[in-house]
């Protein structure tokens, strides 16, 4: 005999029970804030087996210059530590203009290599910090850009959905700093951007040394030509009207550019000049 579903004495075995489960809804700020934890708790975890697996070779004898020199695995917590050194070397002065002094690259290169237990050299932190200086460049191009925002809290590019989609279509590499927070930026503003009273790092020119040309040092250029070439492609698919405004704004940028980089040399000049004055007024 078949069991009836609409007998009320039946009609309990048919309803499912409630659950008490409460899903909590994350705002987007909160959702970022999230993702930034897992993300430094993963990359924790992989600096932690990275650093093992590196000494387990060195005591094997497995972690010579020749095994190590070729490829060189760059992980968030030496990054870290690379831009905060030279954060250090360049308010100490040991970056004059667009350069950094050879003292300053081969504390970075020690640095890393006594605190992650690695073999990294010279030529290492040159690589890098083109590497840097090549980010640094794409974040000016997009901000130079008509369509995007930046919120200063967050440091992060924004666009709305059209915009982003257009962008990263025509150049994959604006993808990792559209509507993403950008890790150390004011860092990276005052190692490898031109202007050296940038962000939090504002710093008078009475405390810039002159470079005196008695070390070597790395060259950190504003403007190379794969930038002028991502610019100059974004360009061509802008609208006529849009193209036009954003001309005139690039052109508009550079006339400051050069008024500003002209004004710092007066005034480095100016300094120096104060200087010798100040010495010969000494020994009388």
């Amino acid at each position: 005999m078949g069991v009836d579903p609409s007998d009320l004495l039946n009609q309990g075995l048919y309803e499912e029970p409630e659950s008490d489960l409460i899903i909590p809804t994350l705002t987007e700020r909160e959702e970022r804030k999230e993702a930034r934890e897992w993300s430094a708790k993963r990359d924790e975890i992989a600096q932690t087996m990275w650093t093992d697996y590196m000494a387990r070779n060195i005591r094997m004898g497995k972690g010579n210059k020749e095994g190590t020199s070729k490829q060189f695995r760059w992980t968030k917590q030496m990054e870290h530590l690379f831009l905060e050194i030279l954060v250090e070397e360049a308010e100490k002065g040991n970056k004059s203009s667009n350069t950094f002094k050879a003292v300053s690259i081969n504390r970075v290169a020690k640095a890393i290599s006594e605190r992650f237990q690695v073999q990294y050299d010279a030529k290492h932190v040159e690589n890098h910090l083109r590497t840097v200086k090549n980010q640094w460049q794409i974040i000016c191009t997009i901000r130079g850009e008509s369509g995007f925002g930046w919120d200063d809290n967050m440091k992060m590019i924004t666009c709305d959905r059209a915009t982003y989609d257009a962008a990263v279509m025509a150049h994959k590499k604006y993808e990792p700093f559209l509507n993403k927070s950008i890790d150390h930026y004011d860092e990276m503003a005052l190692v490898v951007g031109k202007d050296m009273a940038t962000g939090s790092f504002t710093r008078t020119f009475a405390d810039i040394d002159l470079d005196d040309g008695s070390q070597d040092s790395v060259p950190i250029d504003c403007d190379n030509e794969e930038t002028k070439e991502v610019r100059t492609k974004y360009l061509h698919l802008a609208h006529p009207n849009v193209k036009e405004k954003m001309l005139k704004k690039v052109s508009l940028m550079n006339k400051l550019n050069l008024w500003v980089n002209n004004l710092a040399k007066l005034l480095m000049l100016w300094n120096n000049l104060l200087r010798i004055r100040h010495h010969i007024f000494t020994k009388k």
